[in-house]
């Protein structure tokens, strides 16, 4: 993301309207919470009004909006044919609605206003292209959109205990909060996973992010000494610096990149190549080559480029077919 970042800053300067290949597209000032597909569709906030934040979807090189929704926080589903964001309420209540999005068309609401006290600052994370979750109230549930059923994950005991949930996979989720765990010599908010364990300590984030396909398990967004920051986490446990943006997201693919700018809130998109990318140095080499080579059969994370836990062929046919290939 390294090399990512300093193309995404130099296009505040230099950004143009024009499509022109590896200069990534802005899509729209005064915008936050982006999201984006595996076929470049993003879907990004308007923050011009707290009461009304319009939605917009756009198709990547192309600065022309397809449709807008009202709401806020948006999220694709992993195969980019569903669209699930939060929706205000005239009684200020935040409520769950899904729409369905066939290539730029929006094709009709699969779920309208369900689940009243969702909470504004956590995030919608999909468990699969049917089931989502987040939190409602203080309890993290999971919603089912074809049948429109729920149920609560884990329960809280304050809302300073759990927020921004991540699924990274398999059941395996992460997110934000105290988790009920008051240590005066610890920051006020930590990293915690799905099975109790704190993995990073820090006061304040505002998302996280899942980086499949990726050295990464997850990026996450805290509050640095130059303003918001994003940072990743490893398969390994190593927490890096990468660049400076107030939102970021990653297509569940690992192709596509958007950012939002610091204090600006300008929304870019590029696109990227991480896929086969097993050592995070942002090329498609010998190094992971060897790393698959040498981890086949582990059930480790070092060599497993797609995700799932084990190195095996699939991440093997992944260094394979991209190898060379450089990150943009």
């Amino acid at each position: 993301m390294k090399k990512l970042s300093v193309i995404l800053l130099m296009a505040v300067f230099t950004a143009s309207v024009f499509a022109v290949p590896n200069v990534p597209l802005l899509f729209l000032n005064s915008g936050v919470n982006p999201t984006t597909t595996n076929d470049g569709r993003i879907a990004v906030e308007n923050i011009y009004s707290y009461e009304r934040s319009p939605i917009t979807v756009y198709n990547y090189r192309n600065i022309d909006p397809c449709f807008t929704v009202d709401g806020v926080r948006p999220r694709w589903s992993p195969d980019g044919s569903k669209l699930a964001f939060l929706k205000k309420g005239s009684d200020g209540i935040y409520r769950l609605s899904v729409v369905q999005v066939l290539g730029d068309v929006l094709a009709g609401t699969l779920a309208s206003d369900v689940l009243p006290g969702c909470t504004f600052h956590s995030q919608i994370t999909w468990l699969d292209d049917n089931r989502l979750m987040l939190m409602v109230g203080l309890s993290l549930v999971e919603f089912t959109v074809s049948n429109g059923t729920s149920k609560s994950l884990k329960t809280f005991t304050s809302l300073e205990d759990c927020g921004y949930p991540e699924h990274l996979g398999g059941g395996y989720y992460v997110y934000t909060g105290t988790n009920g765990v008051f240590d005066p010599f610890l920051p006020i908010r930590g990293i915690w996973d799905s099975n109790g364990r704190l993995l990073y300590s820090d006061d304040m984030y505002c998302s996280i992010r899942a980086t499949p396909y990726s050295p990464y398990l997850f990026m996450f967004i805290t509050y640095g000494s130059y303003g918001y920051e994003v940072w990743s986490y490893s398969k390994t446990g190593k927490v890096e610096y990468q660049y400076d943006a107030s939102y970021a997201d990653i297509s569940p693919n690992g192709e596509y990149a958007c950012v939002t700018t610091n204090s600006t809130y300008f929304t870019y998109q590029n696109r990227i190549a991480l896929t086969g990318d097993c050592n995070g140095d942002w090329v498609v080499d010998d190094f992971d080559f060897n790393l698959v080579i040498t981890n086949f059969g582990a059930t480790g994370l070092i060599g497993d480029c797609n995700g799932d836990g084990i190195v095996d062929d699939f991440d093997f046919n992944l260094v394979i077919t991209n190898f060379g290939q450089v990150a943009e």
